[in-house]
Formats: C-alpha cells, sequence, structure tokens
C-alpha cells in the first residue's frame, strides 16, 4: 500500500478513536453515530487501498465469515425467546461494537497499518490501543464510574482481551473469528455473573 493510502486509513482511525473519546467525554449522541459511521467507512477505504490483500484475507475467512454469521443468527433467535428485548440487541451489537472494533482494531490495525512489524509486536500494540481506547470510560466525568482500582482493572482488562482477539486474528488470518468470540461475550452479557461483568462490559 502507498503512503498516501497509509496516511489516509491512519487518519480515518485517529477520527474514529477522537469521536469515541468525544460521545463519551460529553454524552452526545451526535458524536456516538459519527464514530460509527468513521468506523464503518474504514471497511470499504480498506478494501479500496488494499483490495489484493483484502481480497487474499477473504478468501481464506469464508468459513470463519459463515460462523459469524450463523453464530449472530442463532444468538438473536434464542436470546429473544428468552429476553425478546435483547435478543433484538443482537443485530445492532453485531454491527457494533463488534464488526467495527474487530475491523478496525484486529484488521486495519493489526494486519494493515502494523504489518510491517512482527506479528506478535502488531497484536501487542493493537491491544495497548484498544485498552487507551476503552480508557475513555475511566476518565470521563472525572473516571466516577470507574473509580481507583477498577480503573486499572477496567483498562487491563480490556488490554488483555485486545491481546486475546489479537492472537485469535493472528492465528485464524481474519478478524471473523475474534469477532465471533466478541459477539458471543456481548450477547451473553445479561447472564455473566456481576463480578466479571463490570470488567468485560465494554469487551
Amino acid at each position: 500500500m502507498t503512503r498516501l493510502g497509509v496516511g489516509v486509513l491512519s487518519s480515518m482511525f485517529a477520527i474514529f478513536f477522537a469521536l469515541s473519546y468525544a460521545f463519551t467525554m460529553t454524552g452526545m449522541d451526535a458524536f456516538y453515530w459519527a464514530s460509527v459511521a468513521v468506523g464503518l467507512l474504514t471497511i470499504p477505504v480498506t478494501v479500496a487501498l488494499n483490495r489484493r490483500d483484502f481480497i487474499r484475507d477473504s478468501s481464506a475467512s469464508v468459513v470463519f465469515f459463515i460462523i459469524l454469521v450463523a453464530s449472530a443468527v442463532v444468538l438473536a433467535t434464542l436470546i429473544s425467546l428468552v429476553d425478546y428485548r435483547w435478543g433484538s440487541t443482537i443485530p445492532m451489537i453485531l454491527v457494533t461494537p463488534v464488526i467495527v472494533e474487530e475491523f478496525n482494531f484486529r484488521y486495519l490495525i493489526q494486519r494493515v497499518l502494523l504489518g510491517r512489524f512482527s506479528p506478535y509486536a502488531a497484536v501487542f500494540l493493537q491491544a495497548v490501543l484498544y485498552s487507551l481506547y476503552y480508557a475513555r470510560y475511566a476518565i470521563a466525568n472525572g473516571g466516577i464510574a470507574y473509580p481507583f482500582p477498577y480503573n486499572i482493572i477496567l483498562v487491563s482488562s480490556m488490554f488483555g482481551m485486545g491481546l486475546f482477539y489479537g492472537v485469535l486474528s493472528k492465528l485464524s488470518k481474519n478478524f471473523f473469528l475474534p469477532a465471533t468470540i466478541h459477539l458471543a461475550l456481548w450477547s451473553l452479557f445479561p447472564w455473566i455473573p456481576a463480578a466479571i461483568a463490570s470488567t468485560i462490559l465494554p469487551a
């Protein structure tokens, strides 16, 4: 990919990152939807600028993509039988945070922008960015939602999840496998014990 392409994608990710912070700090829905829009827009732009590699990666990921879609359908259907309101949110969860985050962190950052690093350095660096991305919850409103030591637990658990998702992405050579795990965690959130959920809610 050209330097211009790297610059464009890096700028788009930075805007997505900044808009997410702006939403958390201000609570303004306009920032949230803008961050989602930019986060989704990185997908077609990445495809356009990195077409050959994306086609190669996608052709090797068909099975994982099918598993992700099937998991979303099964989870939405089964959960709707227990809690219709929560089950009906699964398609939205699939889009954001799952697809938005997994594509931007595990594909755009890890595989494209950090592709010149060693694979494990890329995994580590995207996990650092992922934990910083969620650190905004520990900063907003003076950190009232996550006072010490919960702010440390939040950031460290997000770093751990970033490593976990990153390793899955590296081993499977796609972001669909970590997206499936990500979706399952979010979908099952109401039934996860509160002590665990308090640290992985943003996962």
